[in-house]
């Protein structure tokens, strides 16, 4: 890389500089256009995310398959066929891993000997969508240090690799547009490899919590 660096001629840079200056302030502000267009509609399918899946989801499930209740499994075929009910009539609005982990706790449920593995996978998972639709509406809702306290290990493990993450994003950020303007180019591409590889961070583990 250093000596791709070095082989350019010097007076490359201020015309690099000056493109990246145009073009890269238009690119920002294209993509905080788009997000705050597109914020409204999110918005709007979360609300209905809660009102119609996630808080009557919740609520059954404490009804008939929470720890606390004795007859877990003599509950368990009624509370399919209502949560088999719900989401047939408000399919769009499920996450897809709801219903991967649904899917399993039936195949589970239809054996002699059911795993309660299953249940407790599923009724936690309902809980934390429940949990975070609530805050992210602007519901009362514990605190984000309650919040953490509740989740399992791999979702501690990567809440935590994503704030280190974020504080890595923002440094790389800032030393990007340090570099920019003051035409330090080698500087630019340390700092455009640190962003891309936090975006890959990001979206490796948005896809793992996702599946």
């Amino acid at each position: 890389m250093k000596e791709l660096l070095d082989s350019m001629p010097e007076n490359i840079y201020p015309a690099i500089s000056e493109y990246a200056k145009i073009l890269l302030p238009a690119f920002f502000t294209y993509l905080v256009t788009r997000y705050t267009l597109t914020r409204p509609r999110k918005y709007q399918i979360k609300e209905k995310q809660f009102n119609l899946v996630y808080l009557p989801l919740y609520l059954l499930t404490l009804q008939y398959i929470s720890e606390s209740n004795r007859n877990v499994k003599d509950n368990i075929s009624i509370y399919i066929k209502k949560v088999d009910k719900l989401i047939y009539k408000n399919y769009p609005y499920v996450y897809p891993k709801t219903l991967k982990l649904f899917k399993s706790l039936k195949i589970e449920a239809s054996k002699s000997q059911m795993n309660i593995y299953f249940i407790a996978n599923f009724e936690y998972q309902v809980a934390k969508d429940y949990t975070a639709l609530k805050k992210e509406l602007g519901y009362p809702s514990d605190s984000i240090i309650t919040y953490i306290k509740h989740l399992n290990l791999l979702d501690k493990l990567i809440f935590f690799i994503n704030l280190m993450t974020g504080g890595l994003l923002l440094y790389s950020t800032a030393n990007f547009f340090l570099a920019l303007f003051n035409g330090q180019i080698s500087e630019l591409f340390v700092s455009l490899f640190s962003l891309a590889f936090c975006a890959f961070i990001f979206y490796i583990f948005y896809l793992i919590k996702k599946h």
